[in-house]
């Protein structure tokens, strides 16, 4: 009953067509496994790398270091950086890249980056950092100058005394103002200090 002379024609072409199905499902099974495993693969290696802050950073800190180094041998800038401003700019990515030797966060990492840029500081504009102490002299002496200024006595509080007074006092505080602020020449200030 189920022998070979039972298959017809019909029934051998239907045995072909499920085999046939059955390999073109195998084959497409297989081709979505693969594609599959490739997006999985792809997955973690992009995992790999959102997983390591530190190195993004570093990456992008080395990046921008180079950019800055060759930005102004490029024809096509039309703005070219200061040498100053690019050492600044580079110094800084380097002191940033240095101090994940220090886990990010602790105190030691922010103490390096502390040091590190006031040396930094220190060498590109070093009228800051040596200002900061003649600056504070002169504000405590204008300080002084108001109040004794202030304390002087008027007649009858006489409205003209009280306007030069004033007048004065505004003098000293743009005085103040403009030697604090500015990056002016520091002989300058120190006669502004002793004159006062």
């Amino acid at each position: 009953m189920w022998g070979l002379e039972s298959f017809t024609l019909e029934s051998r072409e239907s045995i072909i067509g499920i085999v046939t199905f059955f390999l073109v499902n195998v084959i497409i099974n297989l081709f979505l496994i693969n594609k599959i495993f490739e997006e999985r693969q792809r997955y973690r290696k992009l995992a790999q790398r959102r997983k390591d802050d530190e190195q993004i950073i570093r990456d992008f800190l080395e990046q921008q270091h180079h950019e800055t180094r060759i930005h102004n041998r490029l024809t096509r800038t039309q703005v070219a950086l200061d040498k100053e401003v690019a050492y600044l700019r580079t110094a800084y990515m380097k002191i940033e890249d240095s101090a994940f030797a220090y886990r990010v966060g602790t105190d030691s990492y922010w103490s390096y980056i502390n040091d590190q840029l006031k040396r930094a500081i220190k060498q590109t504009a070093p009228q800051l950092v040596h200002k900061n102490g003649e600056a504070k002299a002169l504000q405590d002496k204008i300080a002084l100058l108001k109040e004794k200024i202030r304390l002087i006595p008027g007649k009858n509080d006489d409205p003209i005394v009280n306007e030069k007074k004033m007048r004065i006092i505004t003098m000293l505080d743009s005085l103040s103002y403009q030697h604090v602020h500015s990056i002016g020449d520091r002989n300058r200030l120190k006669k502004q200090i002793q004159k006062n």
